[in-house]
């Protein structure tokens, strides 16, 4: 099941651009659909120009936690906040981080999980 859904997602993605497979390279097959439910949840896949904004409590493109992320991935990975909420595969990469520590669970985005 994981590999239908991975090649219905890359031909998604060639239909709305090649920056879509980018984001989602970071994803085991299986949570595929999950990560563009998510993703379309929480910034309309990026269509939300509030998703980009600095200053909001969360942000990029998977509404990363401000509070929560942005100290451990500066002293973690080096990745700044600027970084994580305007480089969509930097914050699909963020997110991969925040859910293996939420050991592998869509917890963090429980109001967006299906």
């Amino acid at each position: 099941m994981g590999r239908r859904l991975a090649t219905l997602l890359i031909a998604v993605c060639a239909l709305v651009g090649t920056a879509c497979i980018g984001r989602f390279a970071t994803w085991p097959p299986d949570e595929l659909a999950t990560a563009y439910t998510i993703e379309g949840c929480e910034s309309t896949h990026g269509e939300d120009p509030r998703a980009y904004d600095l200053n909001a409590g969360s942000g990029g493109i998977m509404q990363i936690d401000k509070e929560t992320w942005a100290d451990f991935f500066a002293r973690e990975y080096g990745w700044t906040w600027t970084q994580i909420v305007q480089d969509d595969v930097l914050n699909h990469r963020a997110a991969r981080v925040v859910w293996d520590r939420a050991g592998g669970s869509w917890q963090p985005w429980s109001a967006c999980v299906p």
